[in-house]
């Protein structure tokens, strides 16, 4: 037992030093990933106060803080340790005192709590199950002529409703699950879309077929509204910058109708692979092919073996001068010229949908790489962000505060939010023609100088014991905790260059939906303001139904904009902006490009 405990222990420390919690605990294939799962959330949970408790009891006598506060946290949950040596031999001469100091202040410590995944719910889709016969797609005589069809349709498709068919099959489903004691609802919001609760979801994942034989998707719904806010139809050509894990790709699929075009874009290699998994995961689709003819010969079959094989024969060959022309079959021939460009294509079994998946940086991509489809109908762009909607947030927040310990002194945050201050008033127009909305009567205040004021307020609150969780329960826009300034300031100049580039990469695209899983405001409401001023002609289109747009906004446009809050709708937290392009707008980016 005691090396279990050194796992989570050390998956603890990686966590604190910016990991993401689920990739840590999903890296390896550990058959006890389960126990491992409960002592790495448990301890997270109570972070703050067995942190206290440490200093208190055990920081002079325990040199491995991580292990010491695994080791409390099973103290206070299980009321005993299952081996542990000298750190447990330590807490157990002070089990009562701990035990005592826990009961009676972990309520200080528990203001977090309604954040915490308890109140969001889990959705799901079903996938169409009459598509099981593999001789249904032998013949590929079609798809090139489909292709061409794809891309030259006229906009005449209407919104499409449930057919009978699939309303039998996923009644049938539903009693399944419902004979398990899963209680489901369909969404209110979102059409196709199921909901579960939270504790069901173990239950759904672990026992039943339904989930093991890829009958359904478990997916978010803020992804499913950020998809919702393009009004999809049949037939249409869609592009889904930074797709990786998948959630909107699918459910974009879904909207389709077994017609049209999907383009993913997805820089890093393994979450290429996820996101090839999980499309092939839905037994309608075929792959993955390495041309866009679909040549049988040119099909390989998707495993780690082959997939990351490849990766490393093409990265070994590319090195060399004599560089064989097998190697370039699944590259764009930009790559022959040092950008590697890795492409993989999938098809529906009808043979009339597509799904082109660049393995590349967006940033290396053209126009020309999509002079192909000149009539794309709509952009995602969902760059990275610092997560800050998601639950697990509360958690990073709360290790980089007892951890990481950014900021040794008040001069030295001083200097660092001067300097921050310094950096966005120099790179902001004083002639903004966004303004601030008035505010409790005060008077109208230009977006750099709030910009200003909202970093010095961080380092207020922060002293305030300021928690980001006091904003969002109420449904307000929270503000950046200081330990996290530098990295969503950052953050906010990639997404910007990265909207930027999707505006001038895709010319004559028709909607742009801008999205983000944060709630801050500079990686949202600022990177919109900033295109509005860069391109004046774009307009912001409402991003959702009304009951999702944010009303309590400080900006002109921001009640066009989707917020979700975990308390008030039962979701993860999400940023939706839809904008299209008027012409004028159009021509400005191509006289931009040509210079």
């Amino acid at each position: 037992m005691s090396f279990i405990y050194r796992k989570a222990a050390s998956m603890l420390f990686k966590c604190c030093q910016g990991k993401g919690i689920k990739e840590i605990l999903y890296e390896k294939d550990d058959p006890s990933k389960k126990k491992l799962h409960y002592l790495l959330y448990k301890t997270l949970e109570d972070l703050n106060i067995l942190n206290e408790i440490y200093n208190m009891f055990l920081k002079k006598v325990c040199k491995n803080k991580y292990l010491g506060l695994i080791l409390l946290s099973v103290l206070v949950h299980r009321k005993k340790i299952d081996g542990g040596g000298l750190i447990k031999r330590e807490i157990k001469k002070k089990e009562k005192d701990i035990m005592k100091y826990y009961e009676e202040n972990k309520d200080r410590f528990n203001h977090d709590e309604k954040l915490k995944e308890g109140i969001i719910k889990k959705y799901f889709i079903i996938y169409d199950e009459k598509y099981e016969d593999e001789n249904l797609y032998k013949d590929n005589s079609k798809c090139i002529e489909n292709m061409e069809s794809i891309r030259n349709i006229e906009n005449k498709c209407t919104l499409f409703n449930n057919d009978l068919s699939n309303n039998n099959k996923c009644e049938h489903i539903i009693n399944e699950l419902m004979k398990k004691n899963i209680p489901i609802e369909m969404d209110e919001d979102v059409e196709f879309l199921y909901k579960i609760n939270n504790k069901d979801v173990y239950k759904l994942i672990n026992h039943y077929n339904i989930y093991k034989e890829n009958k359904i998707r478990i997916i978010d719904k803020t992804s499913c509204l950020v998809v919702q806010a393009a009004n999809i139809k049949k037939g249409m050509i869609i592009v889904d910058v930074c797709s990786s894990p998948g959630s909107k790709a699918i459910f974009s699929l879904t909207l389709l109708k077994k017609k049209g075009y999907l383009i993913c874009i997805e820089k890093d290699r393994k979450r290429c692979y996820t996101l090839l998994k999980e499309l092939l995961k839905n037994k309608e689709y075929v792959g993955i092919y390495m041309d866009e003819k679909f040549d049988d010969t040119q099909k390989i079959t998707l495993n780690k073996k082959t997939f990351f094989h490849n990766e490393k024969k093409n990265t070994k060959q590319n090195t060399k001068q004599n560089k064989s022309k097998s190697v370039y079959k699944n590259m764009d021939n930009n790559s022959k010229m040092g950008v590697q460009k890795n492409v993989y294509y999938i098809q529906h079994i009808n043979k009339e949908l597509f799904i082109k998946i660049y393995n590349c940086d967006f940033f290396n991509l053209t126009p020309q790489d999509f002079s192909t489809f000149p009539n794309i109908d709509v952009v995602f762009i969902d760059p990275s962000c610092s997560s800050s909607g998601m639950p697990d947030f509360i958690y990073k927040n709360n290790m980089a505060n007892i951890c990481l310990h950014p900021y040794k002194d008040d001069q030295k945050n001083k200097n660092v939010i001067n300097k921050y201050n310094t950096k966005a008033s120099c790179n902001n127009n004083n002639n903004n023609k966004y303004i601030l909305l008035q505010s409790d009567g005060h008077k109208n205040i230009p977006y750099n100088k709030q910009d200003n004021i909202t970093s010095y307020n961080n380092k207020l609150d922060e002293h305030k014991n300021y928690s980001i969780s006091d904003d969002v329960l109420k449904g307000n826009i929270p503000k950046v905790p200081t330990c996290f300034i530098n990295k969503v300031n950052k953050l906010s100049e990639f997404q910007k260059n990265i909207l930027t580039h999707a505006i001038n990469i895709f010319k004559t695209a028709k909607i742009f939906i801008y999205s983000t899983c944060s709630f801050f405001e500079e990686e949202n409401e600022q990177v919109i303001q900033y295109v509005l001023e860069k391109y004046p002609n774009i307009h912001l289109l409402n991003a959702g139904k009304d009951k999702f747009l944010f009303t309590n906004g400080k900006y002109v446009f921001s009640n066009k904009c989707v917020r979700t809050f975990p308390l008030i709708h039962s979701c993860r937290g999400i940023f939706i902006s839809k904008m299209s392009i008027s012409p004028k707008v159009q021509n400005h980016i191509n006289k931009d490009t040509q210079m």
